[in-house]
């Protein structure tokens, strides 16, 4: 048998697009290979928190996301969008709450801010984040939310979170979108008649 270039193109080849879903997730139960704590619950309604402090200085709060997991971005990329649907209630008194989105491009080791909002805000909008200076094609990225109540002797604060519909998309002109592997080329390699 004999192997010819055009059969290698065909196991192996590279697809351009204009957009490509990096993740999807409803938020009913935990994605793979992300983490929460035990203030997230994860239901038919999506992952929620509530969280309230006050009375003493301290805070309480908590966090989930894809720490032990990534998304590749592909190269062409040149603006990633995360979307959700929520349902997000900030508020305090002599204090105040907060809830966070930040990305890491950097397997966690530092994380950037990219949505922040502080007590008394409520809002049930769908949460749009648009990326382009922090990104580019080749990165890898991991998302975290977060959201905090904090309080003090004087007052406190709440905060509630729900998040649904979690998506992940890249967008940029001829996408490179890699469909190769060397099991695919092994397997064109025996099943190629001679010519």
């Amino acid at each position: 048998m004999r192997l010819t270039a055009a059969t290698l193109i065909l196991a192996c080849f590279t697809l351009t697009a204009e957009e490509a879903v990096l993740w999807e997730y409803d938020f009913h139960t935990l994605p793979p290979g992300w983490q929460a704590d035990q203030w997230w619950d994860f239901t038919d309604s999506g992952a929620e928190i509530y969280v309230s402090y006050g009375g003493t200085s301290g805070w309480l709060g908590g966090d989930f996301g894809s720490f032990d997991t990534t998304a590749f971005i592909p190269d062409g990329t040149d603006s990633l969008i995360i979307t959700a649907e929520q349902l997000l209630s900030l508020s305090g008194n002599n204090s105040y709450s907060f809830a966070d989105v930040s990305i890491s491009l950097n397997h966690g080791s530092s994380w950037q801010s990219v949505f922040y909002q502080t007590s008394n805000y409520s809002t049930t909008d769908p949460l749009v984040i648009a990326l382009a200076e922090e990104i580019q094609g080749g990165d890898s990225i991991q998302v975290r939310f977060q959201a905090v109540a904090i309080g003090t002797m004087y007052g406190g604060s709440t905060a509630y979170w729900r998040l649904e519909d979690f998506v992940m998309t890249a967008y940029g002109e001829g996408l490179l979108l890699q469909q190769c592997s060397w099991g695919r080329i092994k397997a064109s390699w025996s099943s190629t008649p001679s010519l």
